[in-house]
C-alpha cells in the first residue's frame, strides 16, 4: 500500500475512533457521578462549548496515537507536517460545529437532536478532511515550525480547561433554556 493511502487509511480510522469515542464521552461526566476533574473532559451539561469537547479530546487523543503510529512507519515524512493538519482540523471541526449548530437554531428557533448529531459527525469528517489535505499537499501553512502548532494547540487545552472551570456568562456556555 502506498503511503498517501496508508495516511488516507489512518484518517478514516481516526473519524470512526472520534465519531465513536466522542459519542461515549457525552456520557462520562454522569457515569462518574460527576466528578469535577471527569468535568474538565467531558462534557458536563448541554452547552454548545461542553459539546465542543467531543471532537476536541478524543480527536486530540487520535492525533497522539496517529503521530507516534506514522513516526514508526514509513510514513515518517508526514508526522512532520501533522501538528499542522491537525492544529487547523481541528479549528475547522469546532467552528463547524459551533457555526452550523447556531445556524439551524437560529432559523428552526430550537435543536433537533438528528440534527445535533448529524452536525457532530459532519464536524468530525470535516476535521479529518482539512487535516488530511495540509498533511498531504506541500502547503504554506505547514511549513512553519511544528513547534508552533503546537504551542497553538496546547494555548487551544488551556482554554478549554479554564472554560470549563470558569465558564463565561455568553450564550456558546450556558445550557439551553428548556
Amino acid at each position: 500500500m502506498n503511503d498517501i493511502k496508508r495516511l488516507r487509511q489512518l484518517e478514516i480510522i481516526g473519524i470512526l475512533f472520534v465519531i465513536t469515542t466522542g459519542t461515549l464521552a457525552h456520557f462520562v461526566y454522569d457515569w462518574s457521578g460527576r466528578q469535577n476533574i471527569i468535568g474538565l473532559f467531558f462534557a458536563q451539561n448541554e452547552s454548545t462549548f461542553e459539546h465542543l469537547k467531543l471532537l476536541f479530546y478524543p480527536y486530540l487523543l487520535y492525533s497522539v496515537l496517529e503521530y507516534c503510529l506514522l513516526l514508526h512507519s514509513s510514513l515518517t515524512d508526514y508526522a512532520q507536517k501533522l501538528s499542522c493538519g491537525k492544529f487547523f482540523g481541528l479549528l475547522a471541526g469546532l467552528l463547524s460545529i459551533i457555526t452550523l449548530f447556531y445556524t439551524y437554531t437560529g432559523v428552526f428557533g430550537n435543536s433537533i437532536l438528528a440534527v445535533d448529531i448529524s452536525i457532530f459527525i459532519l464536524s468530525v469528517i470535516i476535521s479529518f478532511m482539512v487535516s488530511y489535505y495540509l498533511i498531504s499537499q506541500e502547503t504554506c501553512l505547514c511549513r512553519a515550525n511544528p513547534g508552533v502548532y503546537l504551542t497553538l494547540t496546547g494555548i487551544l487545552i488551556f482554554y478549554f480547561l479554564l472554560f470549563s472551570i470558569r465558564p463565561p456568562e455568553i450564550p456558546l456556555f450556558s445550557p439551553p433554556k428548556d
